[in-house]
């Protein structure tokens, strides 16, 4: 195994690596003008909408949004992790790839990974074959008659059978020249504490095998088909493997998601496989453990809409909230859809059909609100006293919201609910209560807003030289905007660390964040590379920041004598005051 590509290598192969040349090999370009276009080989489309900017190295499609750079476009054309979508277009366009030396441990340590992917591959093959033998004949019957599944889908999920034997396992593996040591490092065999040899993990068990990105097998789960009270088992942590890292079907299913535009989140493997049976493809699962924030960062590097479909029951319900803080701690929104009590995706799907479940998916909302919307329900709402209890433990929910337009539009959300006015909800919270007057229209300020951030950073990715100047502005530190924040910080990472600041740079910096990429695209496609005058936007950014921050004061103000807080009126004074200060002075 290689291992890391310097920086500079990587810098190489992007501008030896001729974007036009790539896509083409995807889908047929046209050149219009300086650009090509085609059709998006992404998503569903007829028309050619994806745009291509063979100078800047750039592609974008105002279809589906994805865009980037000509590693995005490799990464999801071929289902490619970032490094090894660096490693394909190195061999296309002959650029070498030093290796990186490395020290007898880590040497050691790689070849006895090798050894253990090894195991786990020969034992795939050995569950697979018990399966379709004599003595799988009970895992057969339960797979192709009760589950309903077809050959075709026990083969495509390479699905086995774990015999009803102690060491059945320990016996093929001995014959293979496997030794104990190493069938236990790979989590198949426990050994024996009273004598020698082992006995198998996974005994009398439907067998599913956990793939990593790149497709190797790196553990197992298993179903019972006896009485065992542990239904499910998995394997336990080894070298190759970490539940928490690790979604079942992501190999498969990322493609698919991608080309849908979403990815579902369930709870099971027989789920994952049912739904994929019915051709929803795009279904993956966590380790039978709650989910964590490196299985949310995986899903978040999709780059598309995360659904979860969990059981409506109370179990259902709590997976889905314990969930929730680590999806907003991420800046993820996710939607969900509580199934009806009884059912999980598996048992609908074969009972009801897939049409069933693409209807209740078309009504999916966000988890947040159907968070909220339970906490709600499950309190007190006939009095003071008990809405103000409901307010606090939707307080607690929404302290983790970041966005601050998401948070204040649920805060107006729960006022809503609970008949209150949105200023008290927020008061109770600690947030500003000027941003809900009431019986006022919403004002719409136009200072450094969304609109405003898009420009700027439009014009800090038209070339290094602008960006420089408004990274030494302070401008970036100051973006706030969440889709945003991303390519700000790579920029001033990149300053900060000596590198040009120019477009292929950030977006080889930001490669394996597709969301980010896809707005860098966006944002390029109205910028070029020519001469603009950056003083004096960065001027007019500085005298918009002063005007809004003149209009905000004013408003507070108004707003602490309306309510008779002379100590709040009197610091909002002062700041103003100071505010008038700097710029009667000219201070920027």
């Amino acid at each position: 195994m290689a291992g890391p590509i310097p920086s500079e290598v990587i810098d190489e192969v992007r501008r030896a690596a001729d974007i036009v040349e790539v896509v083409n090999r995807k889908t047929k370009l046209t050149k219009k003008g300086k650009d090509f276009w085609g059709v998006c080989p992404f998503h569903g489309d007829t028309d050619p909408s994806m745009k291509v900017d063979q100078g800047r190295g750039t592609w974008h499609c105002f279809g589906c949004g994805a865009g980037g750079s000509v590693f995005n476009f490799v990464m999801l054309a071929e289902s490619l992790p970032f490094p090894e979508a660096v490693r394909s277009l190195a061999a296309s366009f002959k650029v070498n790839l030093p290796e990186q030396e490395l020290t007898p441990e880590q040497t050691r340590q790689r070849a006895r990974r090798a050894q253990i992917l090894h195991v786990l591959a020969v034992s795939c093959k050995f569950f697979e074959q018990q399966l379709h033998s004599g003595l799988g004949r009970k895992a057969h019957d339960y797979l192709f008659k009760q589950r309903e599944l077809s050959q075709a889908t026990v083969a495509d999920f390479v699905l086995g059978y774990a015999p009803d034997a102690w060491d059945a396992l320990f016996r093929y593996l001995s014959g293979q020249g496997v030794s104990l040591e190493l069938a236990t490092e790979a989590g198949l065999i426990v050994p024996r504490e009273k004598s020698q040899g082992g006995y198998d993990r996974f005994r009398n068990r439907v067998m599913f095998p956990i793939r990593d990105v790149a497709g190797r097998t790196i553990s197992f789960g298993g179903r019972t088909l006896g009485d065992d009270p542990a239904k499910y088992v998995n394997g336990p942590e080894t070298d190759v493997f970490r539940k928490s890292a690790t979604l079942y079907n992501l190999d498969k299913a990322r493609q698919a998601a991608r080309s849908k535009g979403r990815v579902l989140l369930v709870e099971g493997y027989f789920d994952v496989v049912t739904l994929a049976a019915h051709g929803l493809t795009e279904a993956m699962a966590p380790m039978g453990t709650a989910l964590t924030a490196t299985q949310v960062r995986l899903l978040a590097g999709l780059g598309v809409e995360i659904v979860l479909v969990f059981d409506g029951d109370d179990a259902g319900r709590r997976a889905a909230t314990r969930g929730l803080n680590i999806f907003l701690e991420e800046r993820l929104s996710p939607l969900v859809l509580w199934l009806p009590k009884g059912e999980d995706p598996d048992s609908l799907v074969r009972g009801q059909g897939v049409k069933a479940l693409e209807r209740m998916l078309a009504g999916v909302g966000p988890l947040l609100q159907a968070v909220l919307d339970d906490i709600i329900k499950s309190g007190q709402q006939s009095s003071p006293e008990g809405k103000s209890r409901l307010v606090a433990a939707c307080g607690e929910i929404l302290g983790a919201v970041k966005d601050p337009v998401t948070k204040s539009g649920y805060i107006e959300y729960v006022a809503d609910k609970l008949s209150l006015n949105p200023g008290l909800v927020a008061g109770r919270l600690g947030q500003p209560r000027g941003a809900f007057v009431v019986n006022r229209p919403p004002v719409t300020v136009k200072s450094p807003g969304l609109n405003s951030q898009g420009l700027m950073m439009e014009l800090a990715l038209s070339g290094a030289a602008a960006a420089r100047a408004i990274c030494q502005a302070g401008i970036l530190e100051e973006i706030d905007q969440v889709e945003l924040m991303p390519i700000a910080r790579a920029l001033m990472d990149l300053v900060e660390q000596g590198h040009a600041p120019e477009l292929g740079a950030v977006l080889q910096y930001l490669a394996e964040n597709p969301a980010a990429c896809a707005t860098i695209s966006r944002l390029a496609i109205n910028t070029e590379q020519k001469p603009v005058q950056v003083e004096e936007q960065i001027k007019a950014w500085r005298a918009k920041q002063r005007k809004s921050a003149a209009t905000r004061l004013n408003k507070e103000l108004a707003l602490a004598l309306r309510e008779g807080d002379l100590v709040k009126a009197s610091q909002l004074r002062q700041q103003r005051r100071a505010l008038a200060l700097s710029l009667s002075s000219g201070e920027e």
